[in-house]
């Protein structure tokens, strides 16, 4: 028998994923409709900004991002290490002037280098944890 749908998300990338996460924490029946049946390979995000870098924490997807963001250096080989050096430097952008890395307040800000291919993986697999419905055409 089908679960009960109370609400019906379209779209599988990070936003519909997160969407669908709260509202299935939040107790709702819901149902994910996504029309590609692949993850699109098109480049699309580069990275995680601050603050959606702490709701993922909080959700308990920190650990996922920050191996995420390992991988992701690591492919680039030896330019990884110079990247990762100056990537920890920053804070991320406004209108992509970048933001300075001793903003006073907030030191332990950071924006996490997790393109949305590798973020929509990590979404995908808390959905799955939480057997959120998705179906793809």
């Amino acid at each position: 028998m089908d679960k009960q749908v109370d609400v019906v998300v379209v779209g599988a990338g990070p936003v519909g994923l997160l969407l669908a996460i709260e509202l299935k924490l939040g107790g709702a029946g819901v149902m994910v409709l996504e029309r590609l049946t692949a993850p699109s390979v098109a480049i699309k995000g580069t990275s995680v900004g601050p603050l959606g870098v702490e709701a993922l924490q909080r959700r308990s997807m920190g650990p996922a991002l920050a191996e995420a963001e390992d991988r992701n250096f690591a492919a680039m080989g030896p330019v990884g290490v110079e990247r990762r050096a100056q990537a920890h430097r920053s804070r991320g952008h406004f209108a992509l002037v970048p933001l300075r890395s001793d903003a006073v307040g907030e030191p332990e800000r950071c924006m996490l280098w997790v393109n949305q291919q590798g973020l929509e993986v990590i979404l995908g697999a808390r959905a799955a944890a939480l057997d959120l419905e998705h179906r793809s055409r």
